[in-house]
């Protein structure tokens, strides 16, 4: 018989199966799409790199932890060179027990970023179309859109690559909850699983959140159903699998989750302590704060007209003489234009779905019957509420008060990404649709002349009459009085009918195939190369206006931002590495750098979530402290000794207490040495008890921080006051205490006096059983929180090992589960695809056994 089996499968020549042509189509679409994108990011294949500001601060947060890391083979777990120290759990902590991290590294296939991020956006969406059922080649229509949508190559070119990455698996976590609902409900489940694991991976929370709110939606439109056609247990069972489903998707992320949500109780997005931000928003963000990135209601016709509001806040000039004679040319030498006029106070750019796609989208509106047409209508309208935010105010304040989670995020145009998604789908089934055969020929033709006559002559009509109706002066302009001239409105004006004359070029030019296609004149495969091409042709060519050549540098050139300046050279060669600097040369601001991190622990940073007691610090102290000093160097220009500089120095109490021992005020030369410095550690005498927040930060001001601590003995139920309970100060002349080791997880002092003393430590306070804990000789005492931010001790007479160690139980506790979690996902995983498809699985076995 196996005999037999080999001479037919010879004879049959060049003959494939259907699984083996499947196999070549499906692998022929990845290739093409391979393809364009290796040509668009042509530079990163030769050597080149994107010039990422935001990955530039990230590799200056995130050296201290890999350099432990490679030198340890242990996490740091707290980076000292950030903010004078706070928890590392957000800059570049590893976790072992998540074995998604190294799955997700898996599915870059060893592209270069962010090209791998387009590539995985292509790979999930075409999986979510062809789990639909969606002919192979328009899947790969769809998946290009999405892929090729201008948002995701805008937020490329800033180097947010998590939110990309988050992003890329949408698609395929969608898709697996629709088959459970379909009725696959275990292979749903295991797909769910296992993609919802990898996006909570990606380590973009905001966009895990609006992930649950698109499969809340999508349960609640399959719950209605359900309802209606008496199929509630079918639904119950689907509803049941998807959360289990969830939950172990979240396990093998529980170590990063869990320090994060710790973390974030304490940092800019957990509760106030002040008494004035308390008046605005108990916890998470403040209102105005969350909203200020909100997109205008007119700005949301950027899906169909890329510069229905102008591009990007500022972009290149370009050679065209209208724009050159409005352009700017900034101290770095690039001629700029500002040709947006929107609502927003910046932009990065508009969020261009495609023409082509809003007109399937329409079609698909008209032509689909299916009950995912209301889910993907449903979350199209709220994503696009909600991303005009403070523009659609009652929306707005209602989903900040109501919805959990929802005041933990800002920037509402990131909403519009839920609009992103939802048009191809909705559009490509509509497309598919028309090109069956369930559907006359007469209703295809009356939907398709709606759908192209509505979003065509919406074009049309911004072309011919936009210029006349609009101002064309953005929000921003308005406010600061500063109006655009008439040259450069005239400009913006001439962008808009371009573009929209542009959009409707190109649906029209769909249009027509479909057209020729009801006529006979086309097939199939007529309709999928030209729109295909038209597709990819428009969003490429948009997304061309971000990724200019000057986006790209070479990695030698990227690299040269870490060389150490003058400045750096000299702090460096200081012995003792132990003290902080404060960089105030930045071109971003002190606080918005973390390039000085590379080098130095800076009393400064980068970073979306800071302590908020530190920043409560930076906003009432530092940088006031900043202002006022540089204002003296200013005013005294003219006859600035060392003397007068070091005077001023001593009057920046805040910046003093954090052992800010040298002060960068001109990178190529030498810095200010900082005699006022306090040092790693200081005895006081004198304990200034204060009974709330306010107080205490007041007190900074004018309190001699080398003699007394400020205490507040209202936090934690009076525990700080219970610790000094019975301190009478004894002064000994003789009394030391000095760093003698230190790691960002272990700081090792040397304590000696004849009398008991308070220490305060420039160490910032990071309590309350979160990680921190106080030893002396070897043993566990409590410690409390002086001074706002940093942390006090206790210690009796007689000569001590004193010990700061950080061990968060979270880390520890969280990384354990998550290796049981991810266990447990993958075995649900491919459990469910086992099962799913035994058939085929025992048939393969029984021929391998015939054959044996």
């Amino acid at each position: 018989m196996a005999k037999k089996n080999k001479q037919q499968r010879a004879s049959s020549g060049m003959n494939l199966s259907d699984t083996q042509r499947n196999l070549i189509q499906h692998a022929s679409i990845i290739l093409v799409f391979f393809l364009v994108v290796y040509a668009f990011f042509n530079p990163l294949f030769n050597n080149q790199q994107l010039d990422w500001h935001d990955i530039k601060h990230y590799k200056g947060m995130a050296k201290e932890s890999a350099d432990f890391r490679e030198a340890t083979g242990e996490e740091a777990l707290w980076v000292s060179t950030l903010f004078s120290g706070m928890p590392a759990y957000q800059t570049s902590i590893t976790y072992p027990g998540n074995w998604f991290w190294d799955i997700d590294k898996l599915f870059y296939f060893g592209l270069p970023r962010p090209a791998n991020y387009v590539f995985l956006t292509f790979l999930g969406f075409f999986f979510l179309l062809r789990t639909l059922k969606v002919d192979p080649w328009l899947s790969g229509i769809g998946a290009a859109a999405f892929a090729l949508s201008s948002y995701h190559f805008i937020i490329l070119t800033a180097g947010h690559t998590s939110k990309a990455n988050a992003i890329a698996y949408w698609a395929p976590t969608l898709a697996g909850a629709l088959m459970a609902y379909r009725g696959k409900w275990l292979l749903g489940g295991g797909i769910t699983a296992f993609f919802f694991a990898l996006q909570v991976s990606a380590n973009h929370y905001q966009m895990t959140y609006f992930l649950a709110l698109m499969l809340v939606s999508l349960g609640i439109v399959y719950g209605v159903h359900a309802i209606r056609e008496k199929q509630i247990p079918q639904f119950l069972k689907a509803s049941a699998v998807l959360v289990m489903a969830g939950l172990l998707g979240v396990l093998p992320n529980l170590g990063k989750l869990m320090t994060t949500n710790e973390y974030a109780k304490e940092t800019i997005r957990g509760k106030a302590e002040l008494a004035a931000a308390k008046e605005k928003k108990d916890s998470g963000l403040s209102f105005d704060y969350a909203m200020e990135y909100s997109e205008g209601k007119f700005e949301s016709f950027s899906l169909l007209i890329p510069n229905v509001q102008g591009g990007p806040s500022v972009s290149t000039a370009g050679k065209s003489p209208e724009a050159r004679k409005n352009a700017v040319r900034l101290q770095d030498g690039r001629n700029v234009i500002f040709t947006y006029w929107g609502a927003q106070r910046s932009t990065a750019g508009p969020a261009y779905a495609g023409a082509i796609i809003c007109f399937l989208f329409l079609l698909g509106l008209l032509l689909v019957q299916d009950k995912i047409r209301w889910w993907l209508l449903t979350i199209t309208i709220i994503g696009l509420m909600l991303s005009w935010g403070i523009n659609f105010e009652w929306l707005a304040r209602l989903c900040f008060s109501i919805l959990p989670g929802y005041d933990m995020f800002r920037a509402p145009t990131m909403y519009i990404t839920i609009v992103e998604i939802a048009l191809p789908i909705l559009g490509i089934l509509g497309l598919q649709q028309f090109l069956s055969s369930e559907i006359g020929k007469e209703q295809k033709q009356k939907a398709l002349y709606i759908a192209a006559g509505v979003t065509a002559g919406l074009c049309a009509l911004f072309a011919l009459i936009g210029p006349s109706v609009f101002d064309f002066i953005g929000d921003a302009e308005e406010s600061r009085n500063q109006l655009p001239s008439e040259s450069l409105r005239s400009y913006r004006a001439s962008l808009l009918q371009s573009d929209a004359f542009r959009s409707a070029g190109f649906i029209l030019a769909a249009a027509g195939a479909l057209w020729l296609y009801l006529q006979d004149k086309i097939k199939d495969a007529g309709v999928y190369v030209g729109i295909g091409l038209l597709v990819v042709m428009d969003l490429l060519v948009v997304n061309s206006r971000y990724f200019t050549k000057d986006k790209y540098i070479s990695t030698r050139r990227f690299n040269a931002v870490y060389e150490p300046s003058p400045a750096d050279k000299f702090i460096l060669q200081d012995a003792d590495p132990n003290y902080r600097v404060f960089n105030m040369t930045s071109s971003d601001g002190p606080f918005n750098d973390a390039i000085t991190s590379y080098h130095h622990k800076s009393i400064g940073g980068y970073h979306a979530a800071k302590l908020r007691r530190y920043n409560d610090l930076i906003s009432q102290h530092i940088g006031i402290e900043q202002q006022m000093f540089i204002q003296t160097l200013r005013a005294n220009q003219q006859q600035l000794t060392d003397s007068l500089i070091q005077s001023a120095v001593a009057q920046m109490r805040a910046v003093n207490m954090l052992n800010t021992r040298y002060i960068i005020i001109n990178p190529q030369g030498q810095p200010i040495q900082n005699r006022s410095a306090m040092g790693n550690a200081w005895m006081v005498r004198n304990i200034q008890r204060v009974n709330s927040p306010d107080e205490e930060i007041s007190a900074l001001r004018g309190t001699d921080l080398r003699t007394t601590a400020i205490v507040d003995h209202s936090i934690f139920e009076g525990a700080f006051a219970k610790q000094l309970e019975g301190f009478n100060y004894q002064a000994d002349p003789g009394a030391r205490i000095s760093l003698s080791a230190f790691t960002p997880k272990h700081l090792t002092y040397d304590f000696n006096a004849n009398s008991e003393q308070v220490v305060v430590f420039s160490e910032i306070y990071y309590n309350d059983k979160k990680g921190w804990n106080a030893y002396i000789d070897g043993e566990l005492v409590p410690h409390f929180r002086a001074n706002y931010v940093l942390r006090g001790l206790r210690i009796p007479a007689g000569s001590h090992t004193v010990e700061f160690k950080f061990e968060p139980q979270s880390y520890h506790t969280g990384n354990s589960i998550a290796l049981l979690g991810s266990i447990l996902c993958l075995l649900f995983f491919l459990g469910a695809l086992g099962w799913d498809n035994r058939t085929w699985i025992q048939e393969r076995l029984g021929k391998s056994s015939g054959e044996e």
